[in-house]
Formats: C-alpha cells, structure tokens, sequence
C-alpha cells in the first residue's frame, strides 16, 4: 500500500504543477496593469497632486492633478483619487476630464479614467463645445486619442448621442460612436 499512495501523491503533485503552468502561462498579458490592493507595492504617494506631462519639444501634452496619487514600482503604475485632467491640443480649446479614479503608466503616455467619466471641451472660435459620459475612458495623449468601449452620451448643444463604444481624435474635432447609436440633432440656434 505505501508504493501505492506514493504513486496517487506524484501523479497528484505533477497534475497541480500542470495545472499550475497552464495558469501562468495560458493567460494573456491585461491591456492595461492591474493593481490588486492599493497599499500592497507602494513605495509612495503625493496628496493634492499635479502633474504635467510634456512631448519631446517641451510643449504640454497633459496636465493632471488628482486627491491623492499612489505610485506602484512593480507595474509602474500610478493610481489616482479624483482625477482631473487638461488635455492639450494644437488649435482651440483643451479638452478636460474627470472622474472618481484612475491609472497614468507607460511614462506617463497612457491612462485610463474609472467610474462616472466626464470629457469635455467647452467652445472656442476654433471648436464647438460638446460633453461626453460615461463610465471607463483609454487615453494616449501623446496621440491626442481616447476611446471607450462602455455606453456614451454625447451632448453638444441641445443635441444628443447614445451609443455604445466611442473614438474620441481629440485634435481634430471628431468623435466615433461604435454601435447601438441613436440621436437627437438640433441643429444649431444662430
């Protein structure tokens, strides 16, 4: 009978290791990092914090400030409380967000807003006012690009949109709605 467990105990030990490597090496790499805990991996945070982020020339690309940033050393990554953001661009107004949290990695070229999500630009001679909800926005700055794959609002003037998905080309004045769009245009009042 030993012979017999020792055999039922290997034939154990090699199935969790299969188990176990199929886990670590069948999965995906996230798009985006994750952080589990907050407190776990810190090695610093900033309360009432601003940051500004600059292209190579020096020129803005974004600034944000937020409540209180953490910064995680093994994902890069910073977490953000309350974060606000001005999203520079060539011509007319900058486009701003805001939300309950978010994530800024990848030096900084990359973030992503979490929660009730507001980006808006309000009007200029260069550039029509228009606000947009919703719950989860993808930014890369240095392309001047947001996206979203959750449902969006979009409102500019008195009219709307609804969809699902969005591309936002934040230097160009256009926005791409997914699927599941509908509206309400009113054309504008002179």
């Amino acid at each position: 009978m030993p012979r017999f467990n020792q055999i039922v105990l290997a034939l154990a030990a090699l199935a969790a290791a299969g188990l176990l490597g199929w886990q670590l090496l069948g999965k995906p790499e996230p798009e985006t990092p994750t952080v589990r805990d907050e407190a776990a991996g810190t090695d610093y945070y900033v309360t009432g914090a601003r940051l500004l982020q600059t292209d190579a020339r020096g020129r803005p690309e974004y600034r944000a400030t937020a409540v209180r940033m953490t910064h995680h050393p093994d994902d890069d990554v910073w977490l953000l409380q309350q974060p606000t953001m001005v999203l520079y661009t060539e011509t007319g107004e900058p486009w701003r967000g805001e939300a309950e949290r978010g994530r800024i990695w990848a030096d900084g070229d990359e973030a992503l807003l979490l929660g009730e999500v507001r980006l808006w630009r309000p009007r200029s001679p260069a550039n029509q006012e228009v606000v947009i909800d919703t719950s989860e926005v993808y930014l890369r700055p240095p392309q001047k690009y947001a996206e979203t794959a959750a449902p969006v609002l979009v409102r500019q003037e008195k009219s709307r949109l609804t969809g699902v998905g969005a591309q936002v080309f934040l230097d160009e004045e256009r926005y791409v709605l997914l699927s599941e769009v509908r509206g309400l245009h009113v054309p504008p009042s002179e």
